[in-house]
């Protein structure tokens, strides 16, 4: 391994059972949506939707199209499909229909898929109903907007068992739920989430983080990278993964570069999402901005195949790139610049 090498990515592991076409825009946009808690008001009869004692209950969006409220670690669901049925706080289940909800004429909310809309009764009780009207219509306190603008954010997980699988809030681990990323259990403290609500086949990853404690450090750039041969993502998956640890899919911007990343990987034998992804209209480009100068396409490649928009690095052999698919499943490299990516032109 080059002297410019060094690995400063630590395994660490907690003390848990370890059982289409992509428009290319240079800079990939993080979503900037407010995926923070929020208390959904009825403005006819002023009830909120969920209230424990006297006090309103915050529900935020998670997993699955589900209403997750914090303060009771339950989940908003029906007690069946049919008009009249309660709509209570439930232990959550990603598996049921009944705890998945959408909105319709943005105030309104339906259990996914039916005319079933939530509807404040007088006594305060909630409840399925066919009908439309005052009583149906649901705004986050202090706002005239409803609950679908908010959002939530799929978090992949890292490492682990998990092949880089959405993280599942909440979840249930030890008798305990979470609806957050925890270090419970992680003699290394390190962030770590579930990708099943009940963990009962012991999947896990960790959480991505800005922090660049278990990346590899190139001495020369001061550049760091992350290998993720585990998992199993598309190309806008890998590059959202990137982004949520404040990276890029990896740039191979020169020979040295090239060098370091054949270092890096070694002789494994991988397929790895690289940034380089196909803009209609000016060809060939790397996604975090970069000048394209240096090429290393494989013989044949890029392929013109229809939706063939999206690069992959071939660690078998000479190192060399691939054009492919972007909804293929592979592993991927991020990359950490010491400085800001050059902004698109």
């Amino acid at each position: 391994m080059s002297a410019a090498v060094r690995l400063t990515r630590r395994m660490l592991t907690p003390r848990i059972t370890l059982g289409a076409f992509v428009l290319f825009v240079l800079t990939s946009h993080c979503s900037t949506a407010n995926d923070a808690p929020f208390t959904l008001t009825n403005k006819a009869t002023g009830f909120c939707l969920l209230k424990k004692f006297t006090r309103c209950l915050d529900v935020r969006w998670t997993t699955g199209n589900r209403f997750f409220a914090p303060t009771t670690k339950k989940c908003l669901g029906a007690q069946g499909k049919s008009v009249g049925s309660e709509v209570s706080l439930y232990d959550c289940d990603d598996k049921t229909d009944l705890q998945k909800w959408e909105c319709k004429n943005n105030t309104m909310i339906a259990l996914k898929g039916k005319e079933l809309y939530i509807e404040v009764k007088a006594d305060e009780s909630i409840a399925l109903s066919k009908t439309v009207g005052p009583n149906n219509l649901f705004t986050i306190q202090g706002t005239s907007s409803g609950a679908c603008s908010r959002t939530y954010r799929e978090l992949y997980s890292l490492e682990g068992n998990a092949f880089g699988k959405v993280c599942m809030f909440p979840f249930l681990y030890k008798d305990r739920w979470f609806g957050e990323c925890t270090t419970y259990d992680s003699s290394t403290k390190r962030l770590w989430c579930s990708v099943e609500t009940k963990y009962e086949h012991e999947q896990w990853g960790y959480c991505p983080t800005s922090v660049k404690d278990n990346w590899a450090k190139n001495l020369v750039t001061g550049s760091y990278y992350q290998l993720n041969t585990q998992s199993a993502l598309t190309w806008p998956q890998a590059q959202v993964s990137c982004k949520q640890q404040d990276a890029t899919l990896v740039s191979v911007s020169d020979p040295n570069e090239q060098a370091f990343m054949s270092a890096l990987v070694g002789s494994g034998k991988y397929k790895l999402w690289i940034g380089v992804v196909l803009d209609p209209e000016h060809g060939w480009q790397w996604s975090n901005g970069k000048p394209f100068r240096y090429l290393r396409w494989s013989e044949g490649n890029p392929l013109h195949n229809p939706g063939h928009n999206c690069g992959f690095l071939e660690t078998v052999g000479q190192h060399l790139w691939q054009s492919s698919s972007c909804v293929k499943r592979l592993g991927y490299v991020c990359y950490k610049d010491m400085v800001p990516p050059t902004p698109p032109q």
